[in-house]
């Protein structure tokens, strides 16, 4: 089913970026902190988003899903 998908999306999103989340612990601070704010607030977002859709079916959420994605990507480039 369509909502069982991205569940399982929004999960293995959340899996993948955590881990990069606390690899981050292990580089200079410099790089650190920015990385791993927005590791963090992608994951809230991005995976946050599509939890509460599906728990709820109320599309504004799908809104904010991009914004992760976007915030995944600052992440991956500040490394």
């Amino acid at each position: 089913d369509k909502l069982q998908t991205f569940w399982n999306i929004a999960k293995q999103y959340q899996l993948w970026h955590s881990g990069a989340l606390v690899t981050t612990a292990a580089l200079p601070p410099s790089v650190a902190v920015p990385s791993g704010l927005l590791f963090a607030t992608g994951i809230a977002l991005f995976s946050g988003s599509i939890y509460t859709y599906v728990l709820t079916q109320n599309k504004v959420f799908q809104y904010m899903t991009p914004f992760g994605g976007f915030a995944f990507m600052g992440a991956w480039s500040v490394i």
